[in-house]
């Protein structure tokens, strides 16, 4: 993960995010694997915020349910400690945002105050970004720096047409990521 200058970086075009590599998200944790479709995930920081794209292939866009994760949505899990737990603490947030909305929804046992914002940009015939981008204060973090670790993962929800969710992938955790952060990942400042 690259140090970055707030300035442009929080646009799907953004200066730093074409020479950040794709991490890809494939660990089905919830139904089958959907046929053409695929996710990935990049991460960039500066000495104010943690910024992560996510990029999720699936067309057509089915229009999803009534609740969050039984739309066409990525789950972003962001923490200020890298220390794993049974339980959420007071660092840990879990946000969605569903396909073509900026609306950044918290999930149940999120304890963070500060809330990220967040976009999400439909590219017709190909499948949607969705950005996310946490203040280090709201995640209790005054100084990062390069070599610090953070627990961190990302999840990619999919829907049909009835609103029921078929699938999910995940970076590295499992279904339960909203209950607890033991299975959750670690992201390295570079």
């Amino acid at each position: 993960m690259s140090e970055e200058p707030d300035s442009g970086v929080n646009t799907t075009s953004g200066k730093c995010w074409p020479s950040i590599t794709e991490t890809p998200i494939t660990s089905v944790v919830i139904g089958t694997s959907q046929p053409d479709t695929s996710a990935w995930t990049k991460v960039a920081w500066s000495p104010s915020n943690l910024y992560v794209l996510a990029y999720v292939q699936n067309w057509p866009l089915p229009t999803g349910g009534a609740s969050l994760w039984n739309g066409q949505t990525v789950e972003f899990y962001v923490s200020g400690n890298n220390t794993k737990a049974a339980t959420f603490g007071p660092e840990d947030g879990q946000f969605g945002i569903l396909a073509g909305s900026s609306t950044v929804n918290k999930g149940v046992n999120s304890q963070l105050t500060v809330l990220p914002t967040g976009m999400s940009n439909v590219v017709q015939g190909q499948g949607y970004y969705a950005e996310l981008i946490v203040p280090w204060k709201g995640l209790g973090v005054s100084s990062p720096a390069s070599g610090q670790e953070y627990k961190f993962d990302v999840a990619a929800d999919f829907s049909n047409d009835t609103g029921t969710q078929v699938a999910q992938l995940m970076w590295t955790g499992t279904q339960n990521n909203y209950e607890t952060t033991v299975g959750w990942g670690s992201i390295k400042l570079g």
